[in-house]
């Protein structure tokens, strides 16, 4: 699939409206959490290969710090304007 279909595609996925339930968002973020625990090892082995950054430093300043903010995201940030929508 080109760049464009995937771009239409998202957009059309969009305007469905199914991202708007709060209970949509949560589930995604929960997803984007386990997506990077259970791949870690890929994700340093790429920082390694690509940047050639050290699995220790890549561990602690790229999986440990994202995995927080999706905490952070996941505890703390919520529209309040879709509090009351699930």
């Amino acid at each position: 699939m080109t760049h464009g279909k995937v771009v239409a595609a998202q957009r059309a996925f969009y305007n469905t409206g199914a991202t708007r339930p709060l209970s949509f968002r949560k589930e995604q973020i929960r997803k984007l959490f386990y997506m990077v625990s259970d791949n870690t090892n890929d994700i340093l082995a790429a920082l390694d290969a690509d940047l050639g950054k050290p699995k220790h430093e890549a561990f602690s300043q790229e999986i440990t710090m994202t995995l927080q903010d999706i905490i952070n995201v996941a505890k703390n940030v919520w529209p309040s304007e879709l509090a009351g929508t699930d």
